[in-house]
């Protein structure tokens, strides 16, 4: 959106595009949190660290694909539900649970990228789904209108 745009904009947009901002922000610091501890493991989870059969050939790769599957289709099966709850808690004259929804929306990628990683250690299929984020935020956009 162009500066004019959103000084035309309703208040709860400009408000919605804040909170969604700033659930991006909360994304990113866990993503980048995430980046550290990955390289500070050595590239292993702890889950395939306590149980190392886990990493080894064929399981390691059904494994692998397995969760980055699940977590990636659980983070775009919430996508239509939740922007229709957004735009029934933007008819409401309540803005608290529309932006603490909004925020919480664009943030959760992260919650799916840690499980990801906690579970085969895939740094690359975590950021993939962490990136889900900016689509979420222009959801936000676009359901609030």
């Amino acid at each position: 959106m162009t500066e004019r745009e959103i000084s035309a904009a309703s208040p709860g947009l400009r408000q919605a595009w804040i909170a969604g901002l700033l659930g991006l922000l909360a994304n990113m610091t866990a993503v980048l949190v995430l980046v550290v501890l990955h390289s500070r493991l050595a590239g292993t989870s702890p889950i395939v660290r306590a149980f190392p059969f886990l990493g080894q050939e064929p399981l390691r790769t059904w494994w692998l694909w397995g969760w980055f599957a699940f977590f990636l289709l659980l983070s775009l099966i919430e996508i239509p539900i939740m922007a229709l709850a957004l735009r029934a808690l933007s008819r409401s004259s309540a803005r608290r649970p529309l932006l603490l929804t909004a925020a919480a929306f664009v943030f959760f990628p992260a919650v799916y990228a840690w499980m990801n990683w906690l579970f085969n250690a895939g740094l690359v299929h975590s950021l993939i789904t962490a990136a889900g984020a900016l689509v979420r935020l222009l959801i936000v956009h676009f359901s609030i209108q």
